[in-house]
């Protein structure tokens, strides 16, 4: 997957397989077990190494107004 952002914080479980993952100019080597959180609005990519599962979460805040 190209570069790109998200507007909320995100981890990255990856499943099964090897992926690189790249962070604002960081390489991280994940493999089956490993889990990576990336801070809201950094700059991101996603490169499978061999065949691959990765499970993304896309957190967020909850913006309910309470009245």
């Amino acid at each position: 997957m190209h570069e790109h952002h998200a507007d909320a914080p995100i981890t990255v479980h990856c499943l099964e397989g090897r992926i690189r993952f790249d962070v604002d100019g960081q390489s991280h080597e994940l493999t089956s077990g490993c889990v990576l959180i990336v801070a809201p609005g950094l700059p991101h990519s996603v490169h499978a190494i061999k065949q691959s599962a990765l499970l993304l979460t896309i957190g967020g805040r909850n913006t309910a107004h309470q009245a």
